[in-house]
């Protein structure tokens, strides 16, 4: 695999974890809700 390849597969695994840390909000708001706790609870 050449340096390229890499560095461009190591970029892709960053913006890949960034969107993951972006998206955690909007996922904890959807989640974190009374309906939600009730059914974690089956």
């Amino acid at each position: 695999m050449s340096r390229n390849e890499t560095e461009a597969r190591l970029q892709e695994r960053q913006r890949v974890r960034d969107m993951a840390n972006l998206s955690e909000p909007s996922f904890a708001a959807v989640w974190d809700n009374p309906e939600d706790a009730e059914y974690d609870n089956l």
